[in-house]
């Protein structure tokens, strides 16, 4: 009868069973998954009421909830130590450690603690382990010829110059100043002889000093 109400796959997993019984065992151990309990805890514990929800209809999921959690008859030491566990797992303010926790359906306390320190010092190793390779990729971005203030930014070596330009409609290098205002605007140039610098202004001077 069993054989005449299933499919030809689900027929293949059970055609060497020999009896009822041992066919009827394997389909539940493929199909019928074992509720995990501390997911269902968690479940039951952090479930709040939704805004629409009447307090019927909040209790009646608290029930259905509370059907997957595996409740037994157990000792007071052992009921203590399951609520200890369940709030430790509520608690954890890292979610990838409480997901972790919640990938397994059996956890005893001291199961729960080594899990999730274990994990955080991996988390904490690789924090560290990232932030050491980003130190070493910015240090290896400077160039061996420029220096670098204690803010962190760029100078470049006292060796180079560059030649001070002048602000747009400037007479000056060292300061603005209007045609009419221009110290130098009756001085020779020691230099080149020319009228409307001073020597150590001079371009001349300047551009035979920097070329190069």
């Amino acid at each position: 009868m069993l054989f005449a109400c299933i499919s030809a796959d689900v027929y293949e997993m059970i055609v060497d069973c020999a009896d009822y019984e041992t066919a009827l065992s394997k389909l539940k151990r493929v199909y019928v998954k074992s509720p995990n309990a501390i997911f269902a805890r968690h479940a039951l514990a952090t479930r709040k009421q939704n805004p629409e929800e009447s307090l019927h209809t909040f209790l009646k999921e608290l029930l259905v909830l509370s059907k997957a959690c595996n409740f037994q008859d157990v000792t007071a030491e052992f009921y203590r130590n399951e609520l200890f566990r369940d709030a430790f797992i509520n608690g954890l303010k890292c979610q990838e450690i409480r997901q972790r926790l919640l990938e397994t359906n059996e956890l005893t306390l001291d199961q729960t603690f080594d899990i999730a320190n274990s994990f955080d010092m991996a988390l904490k190793h690789s924090a560290s382990y990232l932030s050491h390779e980003k130190g070493r990729s910015a240090a290896a971005a400077v160039t061996p010829g420029d220096n670098i203030y204690a803010n962190g930014t760029q100078r470049r070596s006292s060796s180079s110059c560059t030649i001070p330009t002048q602000p747009k409609g400037s007479f000056c290098v060292k300061a603005y100043h209007e045609r009419d205002r221009f110290p130098a605007r009756d001085a020779i140039c020691c230099s080149c002889k020319k009228r409307g610098h001073f020597s150590w202004a001079c371009r001349s001077r300047l551009g035979s000093k920097y070329s190069g």
